[in-house]
């Protein structure tokens, strides 16, 4: 994975016994913002007393474009501020060389797929949906390439594409990818994909829309389900 491209070091002096609140209250909102395309971030209690979060960003336009959608942070963003009794300018930290050992997930699941067009399939998941994009490859024995998911690694997609143009897509009604997100996460994502072109279509299997689920086409013709989990 390659480096972020901003890093933001934010501080709070946090009232005594409200440190199980701001905890519980950081969290949530870290979840919130790992789904608008934040690269995940760490969250310290330093010997000075202060509190240290550290965030990373694969840019900050990345971070701008994150804090304009529309999220249900507000009562968790409440109650941090609740339990703050200072908070420090925030640093923004531009990353130059990074030997930062990342502990991996016992296990990934990588699910890896052709396209036709790897740059229009690219901007639909990481422009649209907003999927994190975890690295590229390009040239690898005729295979070009992308790698996308969670900084989390627990799941990936991998698209690629071959010099000779073959294999091609081959998708059926049955070959799904399913994202389980909060309501107003999948409100979102479907209002971007509208946006973008890609309204939802009507599914043979009638599970889908019984359990409120969205279903999307993507670039390539593959089925996205959007589903909300709350």
């Amino acid at each position: 994975m390659s480096m972020p491209g901003l890093v933001v070091l934010y501080r709070w002096r946090v009232k005594p016994g409200r440190e199980a609140q701001f905890t519980e209250a950081w969290s949530a909102v870290t979840r919130s913002l790992l789904g608008r395309g934040s690269l995940g971030s760490r969250l310290h209690r330093g010997d000075d007393g202060l509190w240290y979060g550290y965030a990373q960003w694969p840019s900050a336009d990345a971070r701008r474009a994150a804090f304009q959608q529309p999220s249900d942070d507000g009562a968790n963003l409440a109650a941090m501020r609740d339990a703050v009794a200072e908070s420090f300018p925030e640093l923004l930290l531009h990353p130059v060389e990074d030997h930062l050992r990342a502990e991996r997930p016992a296990r990934t699941l990588r699910v890896a797929r052709p396209t036709l067009d790897l740059a229009r399939a690219l901007a639909f998941w990481t422009e649209v949906v907003g999927v994190p994009l975890l690295g590229r490859f390009a040239g690898h024995d005729g295979y070009d390439g992308a790698i996308m998911g969670p900084p989390d690694g627990t799941w990936q997609l991998e698209l690629t594409r071959h010099a000779s143009g073959a294999p091609r897509p081959t998708p059926t009604d049955e070959d799904l990818l399913v994202l389980y997100v909060g309501t107003a996460e999948a409100e979102r994502i479907a209002q971007s994909l509208a946006a973008a072109g890609h309204p939802p279509v009507e599914h043979p299997n009638p599970y889908w829309k019984a359990r409120g689920a969205r279903v999307f086409r993507d670039t390539d013709g593959c089925a996205l389900v959007l589903f909300p989990r709350d």
